[in-house]
C-alpha cells in the first residue's frame, strides 16, 4: 500500500482529478478520484485487456453514449422496502434504462472493433417493458402523463370540463350589475383549490354564497357563489381521484423498478465500470500512452517515457527519456545543471510505476520493461520543518532514516539533492554512505546530486550507473533529456561567464575548484562536443537524404505531368486531324462526283466548250485546293509529332538549399505548375511558406518550391516573344505567337466578355486565367468583339504589361472570331 504521503510528493491527486473529467457520470468521476496504485500484475494485465481496446475506439472518435447517471441503488433499496418513488425518481431510473438501450446498441454496432463491448453486450440486461411503462407515464418534469392510464385520462378530462363550465358562470356572475357593489374586483381565482370571486367586507350577507378565505387586509372576502358551489365540490371529488389514481400508478411502477431492481443495479455497475474503462482510454490518448511489459525480476527499462503531467517549455508533451537499470546496475546517479530536469525524471519513474499499479496504460514505448516495486520511498533534499524545530538538513536525514533502515530490493528509493543542507565535504560522504549501503541492499534507487564523489562511483563499482542532463553549449539552455552513463556538469562557471562575470574571476575560480575537478568537466566537455558534432552530422546527412528524396518524387510528379499533358496533346491532335480528313475525304468524294458529270455531258454532247472549259478551271483549281489541304494536314501531323516527341520534361528553377531562400524571391510551385513571390518564409523548413501567385496567397511546403530568380519586386515573368512576331503597341490585333498553335474551342476554355466595363472584364479575365492555370488548359479564348476597340486594347495591354503567367496571346482564327478574340497560349 503506497502512503498518502508518497501520492501527494507525486502529485497523483492532479493526475486522477484529470482522468476524472473524463468520466460522463458522477459515480465514475468519483471512483477514479479515488483510484489508488494497489492491483497485482495479474490484475493490472486485466484492466489493461480491458482498456486497450476503449482506448483505441476513442483514436478513431467514438466513445459509449453513457451519459450523466443518478445512483439507483439507494431507489432499489427504497422499493424494495415498500417506499414508493415519485416522478423525478422514476425519471432517474429511466435515465439508467435508456442509456442501458444506448449502449447495447453501441455495443451491437462496434463489437467487432472493441472486444471489450463485445462482453458488455453480454452482460446488460435490457428492461424494454419498464422502460416503455415509465417514459409512458412519466414527463420530464416528474409529472404524471395523462395517458399513464385511462382512469387518469378519464379523470382528468372531466375536470377540464367542469373548470371550463365553472369559469364560465363565474363570468356571468361577475357580468350580473347586481354584484357591482360589493365586487372587489372583476375577477375570479382561487382559495383552498376552490373557485371564488373577490368581494367587499360590507358585501357580507349580501352576496349569496360561502366565505372560503379573507384578504391579509380583512377588508377583501373571497366567496364561493352559491350557483357554483356543487359544481365546486364535484371538481375537489375529481381531483381526490386524480390524486388516488397518481398514487396508484405511482405504486405500479415502483413495484415494477422492485421486481427488476437486481438487473437495475448490474447495468448500473456495468455502465460505472465502462464509463471508467472508456475515461482511462481517452487519457491514455492524450497521453499517447499503451500497456507495457512487466518484469519478474526488480529491473527498470523505460523507453520514451514521459511525465504524465509535465509540459515542454514549447508547451507539448513532456520531453521523452529513456530511464534504465538492469539486475548488475542498483543504482542511477543522475547529475547536471539546475533546472535541467533531474527531479522531472525522478517523479515521471515514481508516477509511472503508481500508473502501472493502479492499471493505467503508460506513456512510454510498447516494448518498456517495468517491476511492480512493494514500496516507493521518495526523499526531497529541502526537507525543513518549522513546526518541529528542524533545519533542512536534519529534517532531510530524518526522512531518510526510515529508507535506509527498511528498504529492500523489492523497493524503489528516488532521493532529490541527497545530503544537501550541510558542509560539502560532510554531505557527498553522507551521500557516499547512504548509496553504498542502498547498493549492498539491491535496492533500486535514482538519486540526483552535484557531488563529485558520487559522479566517480561508476567507474570503481558496476552497481552504479551515471546519468546526465543534456544542456547546450550553443544557447546555455537545458534540453531536458537524460543521457545514460555519462556524468553531468553543473555549468556554473560557464552561465557566470555567459552573464558577464570577469573573466579574471572566472579563471581564479577554475584554479580554487581544482584541478581534477577541472579535468573532469574538461573530458566530459569534450565528449559533449563530440556528441554533437556527430550527432549534427547525422541530422545533415538525414536532411540531404530526405531534400534527395524531395527532389526524386518532385521529379517524378513533373515527368508525370508532362507526360499527361503530351497525351493530352496528341489525343487533341488525333481528333482534330481525323475531322480534317474525313472532311478531305468528303470533298474528294465531291470532286471526283462533279468529274464524272463533265465525262456525261461531254460523252451526251451537251456541254458548250465555253461552259466546258470554265469547268475544266474550276474543277482544276478545287483539285489544287484539296491538295494543298492534305499536304497542309500532313505537314501539321508530322511537324506536331515531332514536336511532342522532342521535348523535355523542363521544370522552371533549380532546387536549392532553405537558408538560401529570402523573401520576394521568384519561385515555381511545383504543385501548381506556377510562378510566385515568397511573401514570408517560416522559422525552418518544415514551416509553411506563404506565396503569392497571381490573385491568389498560397501556404506550401518547402519541397514544392524551385527558385527561379532572387529579389524580384513583381511575380510577373518575362514575356517570350518571337524575333518575328511582335504586339501591336497599340494594342491591336496581335501576330500570332507560334504558327502551329492549334487551339480548339470549348465552352471550357472560352469566356464572353463583350458588353462589360474594362475593370470587370479585366477582373473576370484575371479570374478565368486563374481557373485555366489549375486546370492545365494549354490556351484560354476571350471574346471581346470589335465595337470601339477599347475593351480589346485594355486587354490585350493588360496581358502583356500585367499577367502573371508566362504566355504569349494571338487574334482568333477566322472559325473562332478573329480579331474580336484574343487567344491566350501558356508557355510550357
Amino acid at each position: 500500500m503506497m502512503s498518502e504521503s508518497l501520492l501527494q510528493k507525486l502529485e497523483w491527486g492532479l493526475l486522477t482529478e484529470k482522468l476524472a473529467l473524463y468520466c460522463q457520470s458522477p459515480e465514475a468521476a468519483e471512483r477514479s478520484r479515488a483510484k489508488r496504485p494497489v492491483l497485482e500484475a495479474s490484475d493490472i494485465l486485466k484492466r489493461w485487456e480491458q482498456a486497450r481496446p476503449t482506448t483505441d475506439l476513442y483514436r478513431q472518435g467514438y466513445r459509449a453514449p453513457i451519459g450523466e447517471l443518478d445512483p439507483v441503488a439507494p431507489l432499489v433499496k427504497a422499493v424494495g422496502l415498500g417506499q414508493v418513488l415519485d416522478g423525478l425518481q422514476l425519471r432517474a431510473v429511466l435515465r439508467l434504462l435508456v442509456a442501458v438501450k444506448k449502449v447495447y446498441a453501441f455495443a451491437q454496432d462496434f463489437s467487432p472493433k472493441c472486444e471489450t463491448l463485445q462482453g458488455f453486450k453480454g452482460r446488460l440486461i435490457l428492461l424494454s417493458p419498464l422502460l416503455k411503462s415509465i417514459e409512458k407515464a412519466v414527463d420530464e418534469d416528474g409529472a404524471l402523463l395523462d395517458q399513464a392510464s385511462p382512469e387518469l385520462s378519464r379523470i382528468r378530462n372531466q375536470q377540464r370540463g367542469l373548470k371550463k363550465k365553472i369559469e364560465q358562470k363565474l363570468k356571468q356572475v361577475l357580468n350580473d350589475s347586481s354584484w357591482d357593489l360589493y365586487l372587489q374586483d372583476d375577477f375570479f381565482t382561487t382559495r383552498a383549490e376552490r373557485y371564488v370571486v373577490p368581494v367587499k367586507l360590507d358585501g357580507r350577507g349580501r352576496v349569496p354564497g360561502s366565505i372560503v378565505d379573507t384578504s391579509e387586509s380583512g377588508q377583501t372576502l373571497f366567496i364561493e357563489p352559491a350557483v357554483i358551489g356543487p359544481m365546486n365540490q364535484a371538481l375537489q371529488d375529481l381531483e381526490l381521484s386524480e390524486k388516488l389514481e397518481i398514487i396508484k400508478i405511482l405504486k405500479g411502477l415502483s413495484q415494477k423498478v422492485c421486481e427488476g431492481g437486481d438487473a437495475l443495479h448490474s447495468n448500473y455497475e456495468e455502465l460505472i465500470f465502462l464509463d471508467e474503462l472508456s475515461a482511462e482510454g481517452q487519457l491514455a490518448c492524450e497521453l499517447d500512452a499503451v500497456p507495457v511489459r512487466l518484469c519478474e525480476e526488480p529491473r527498470i527499462c523505460l523507453k520514451n517515457a514521459r511525465h504524465p503531467l509535465v509540459r515542454s517549455p514549447s508547451g507539448g508533451g513532456a520531453i521523452p527519456n529513456q530511464i534504465s537499470l538492469d539486475q548488475d546496475h542498483h543504482v542511477l546517479i543522475i547529475s547536471g545543471p539546475n533546472a535541467g530536469g533531474k527531479t522531472v525524471v525522478l517523479k515521471t519513474l515514481g508516477m509511472l510505476v503508481l500508473m502501472a499499479k493502479a492499471g493505467l496504460q503508460i506513456p512510454a514505448d510498447s516494448d518498456s520493461e517495468l517491476f511492480l516495486f512493494d514500496r516507493i520511498f521518495i526523499e526531497m533534499g529541502d526537507a525543513q520543518s518549522l513546526t518541529a524545530s528542524l533545519s533542512t538538513f536534519s529534517g532531510h536525514i530524518q526522512g531518510l532514516k526510515p529508507i535506509v533502515e527498511t528498504a529492500g530490493a523489492q523497493d524503489l528509493i528516488l532521493l532529490d539533492e541527497l545530503a544537501v543542507g550541510t558542509e560539502p565535504n560532510t554531505g557527498a560522504a553522507i551521500a557516499q554512505a547512504i548509496l553504498e549501503h542502498l547498493a549492498s541492499l539491491k535496492a533500486k534507487a535514482l538519486v540526483t546530486t552535484h557531488y563529485d564523489n558520487l559522479k566517480s562511483l561508476a567507474v570503481k563499482n558496476k552497481a552504479f550507473r551515471n546519468a546526465s542532463m543534456e544542456y547546450s553549449l550553443v544557447n546555455y539552455k537545458p534540453t531536458y533529456k537524460l543521457i545514460l552513463d555519462v556524468p553531468g556538469q553543473s555549468y556554473g562557471l560557464e552561465l557566470a561567464s555567459q552573464i558577464g562575470l570577469p573573466e579574471s574571476l572566472i579563471a581564479r575560480a577554475k584554479t580554487l575548484r581544482g584541478a581534477s575537478v577541472s579535468a573532469l568537466d574538461d573530458a566530459v566537455g569534450q565528449l559533449m562536443k563530440a556528441r554533437d558534432q556527430a550527432r549534427q552530422a547525422e541530422e545533415e546527412m538525414l536532411l540531404a537524404r530526405k531534400e534527395a528524396e524531395a527532389g526524386k518524387a518532385r521529379w517524378d510528379h513533373d515527368v508525370m505531368l508532362l507526360e499527361r499533358n503530351r497525351k493530352k496533346s496528341l489525343e487533341a491532335m488525333k481528333l482534330k486531324f481525323e475531322k480534317d480528313l474525313s472532311k478531305f475525304r468528303q470533298d474528294f468524294d465531291n470532286w471526283q462526283s462533279d468529274v464524272k458529270k463533265i465525262r456525261k455531258e461531254l460523252q451526251k454532247g451537251t456541254l458548250s466548250p465555253d461552259v466546258l472549259s470554265e469547268k475544266l478551271a474550276q474543277g482544276k483549281q478545287h483539285g489544287k485546293s484539296l491538295l494543298k489541304s492534305g499536304e497542309e494536314a500532313s505537314r501539321q501531323l508530322t511537324g506536331r509529332q515531332e514536336s511532342e516527341g522532342s521535348k523535355k520534361a523542363e521544370v522552371p528553377g533549380r532546387l536549392v538549399d532553405f537558408s538560401v531562400l529570402k523573401v520576394s524571391d521568384l519561385v515555381w510551385v511545383t504543385p501548381m505548375a506556377r510562378s510566385g513571390k515568397i511573401l514570408k518564409l517560416g522559422q525552418s523548413k518544415q514551416d509553411k511558406i506563404e506565396v503569392e501567385a497571381g490573385a491568389m496567397k498560397l501556404r506550401v511546403d518547402f519541397k514544392d518550391l524551385r527558385l527561379i530568380s532572387t529579389s524580384v519586386t513583381s511575380i510577373k515573368p518575362a514575356k517570350k516573344t518571337s524575333p518575328t512576331s511582335k504586339k501591336s503597341s497599340g494594342g491591336g490585333a496581335a501576330t500570332p505567337a507560334r504558327e502551329d498553335t492549334v487551339i480548339f474551342q470549348t465552352s471550357g476554355n472560352t469566356v464572353d466578355l463583350r458588353g462589360m466595363e474594362v475593370a470587370d472584364a479585366l477582373e473576370k479575365t484575371w479570374r478565368f486565367l486563374d481557373a485555366g492555370v489549375m486546370r492545365g488548359e494549354p490556351a484560354l479564348i476571350l471574346i471581346h468583339g470589335h465595337g470601339t476597340d477599347t475593351l480589346k486594347s485594355s486587354i490585350r495591354k493588360a496581358l502583356r504589361n500585367e499577367c502573371p503567367y508566362d504566355i504569349s496571346y494571338q487574334s482568333g482564327d477566322r472559325s473562332q472570331g478573329g480579331d474580336g478574340v484574343t487567344v491566350v497560349i501558356f508557355e510550357k
